[in-house]
């Protein structure tokens, strides 16, 4: 049986027995080429694609910054591994402001690189596979908008994520170092969410995109059953069975990103949740009520502290800082921001026991006609 191609790497720097040692250390895993100047790397670059590079700071030819800054016009997407030799907060913040996914001191663990290297060319092709399947299914849009927009995000987001692992690497602070996690975290919880959102998007776009808004409340159970939804959760639906079959137009999609995150938000896979929903209407609009509740939400009253601060983006409950609000981190904030883009009313309270309930209202139009699409 033939064995897999290796995945390329790209090893910089100026020190023969730096490039030797790298490429000793990672030749079993990887097809490692070797460049000794940063102008050699922009030249190998070009003609050849690299998930991952290791970059050295300090260069004669042409200093790490600069060639950092080449290497990402050819491949914004590209993972660049920073080493250095001679610490600088100047330098690292420049770094990861254009993108640099990490930032190590020489002498780096050899254990420790590989891990990074592995995650980075994990994380470089899942975005490429990601940005590809976007990219078709939203042929209307022009590719260099959406280039854009993936780049604007990225960058500073890296640079966030990356910075901060930096810092809690380097400060001598606990409660310090314990922030800069914090905010490593949060960055990741967001990339993470950034992503789950492009999936959402580009998961079976339809030819129509009004195709998207019609849902019967059938519809919306057999998806909380099927296995595409994140927890097992019951169901109950206080109405007709005309009622339940119903097909109506709403934001489905942004409805069940906000069920996924909050359904992930606790540790509903082990107690479970349920979902209870009805339907009111008026003579100019119909919405459709959903209550969840159930054990599985507890963990986000004790860690948020009072329903009040459900929906704040404070992760932290573990950091111990004076004055600061006690919340659930960007998953439930991001729950509340989608709802306000939507229209869907999202809010929670307690019942009689004290046990959390989360609460969404989310405007539905008069049922669906064929005529709709004429």
């Amino acid at each position: 049986m033939e064995q897999a191609a290796k995945q390329p790497i790209l090893v910089v720097d100026d020190e023969p027995l730096v490039r030797e040692t790298l490429e000793f250390g990672l030749q079993n895993e990887y097809s490692v080429r070797l460049a000794a100047t940063g102008r050699e790397a922009i030249e190998a670059a070009k003609n050849e694609s690299f998930p991952v590079v290791l970059l050295d700071l300090r260069m004669h030819d042409l200093d790490g910054i600069s060639t950092l800054r080449e290497l990402r016009k050819i491949d914004t997407q590209q993972k660049v591994i920073i080493l250095t030799a001679h610490q600088s907060m100047e330098s690292a913040i420049e770094a990861v402001n254009l993108g640099a996914f990490n930032y190590l001191t020489k002498p780096c663990d050899l254990l420790y690189l590989r891990e990074l290297i592995s995650n980075a060319h994990r994380l470089y092709f899942e975005e490429k596979q990601r940005t590809e399947r976007f990219r078709e299914s939203m042929m209307s849009m022009h590719d260099e908008v959406f280039s854009v927009l993936c780049h604007e995000f990225n960058t500073p987001l890296n640079g966030m994520i990356g910075f901060s692992g930096f810092l809690a690497d380097e400060l001598k602070s606990p409660e310090h170092r314990e922030m800069a996690t914090y905010i490593e975290k949060s960055g990741k919880e967001l990339h993470s969410i950034f992503v789950e959102m492009m999936d959402y998007l580009s998961s079976n776009r339809p030819q129509n995109p009004a195709v998207d808004r019609r849902f019967s409340f059938r519809d919306l159970e057999e998806w909380i059953s099927s296995s595409e939804f994140p927890t097992r959760c019951s169901v109950f639906f206080s109405g007709s069975e005309d009622q339940a079959a119903e097909v109506c137009t709403g934001p489905l999609k942004i409805l069940k990103m906000i069920l996924s995150k909050i359904a992930q938000s606790g540790k509903p896979n082990l107690e479970g949740i349920s979902l209870v929903a009805w339907f009111s209407s008026d003579e100019d609009e119909k919405v459709l009520h959903l209550q969840i509740q159930g054990k599985g939400l507890d963990p986000l009253l004790e860690t948020a502290g009072s329903t009040e601060t459900i929906f704040s983006p404070y992760a932290a409950s573990s950091l111990n800082l004076t004055g600061k609000v006690r919340g659930l981190g960007l998953h439930m904030a991001t729950c509340r921001n989608l709802a306000e883009y939507s229209g869907i009313d999202l809010s929670c309270d307690t019942d009689s026991t004290g046990r959390l309930r989360i609460h969404l209202n989310i405007p539905v139009n008069r049922p669906y006609s064929p005529d709709d699409e004429i």
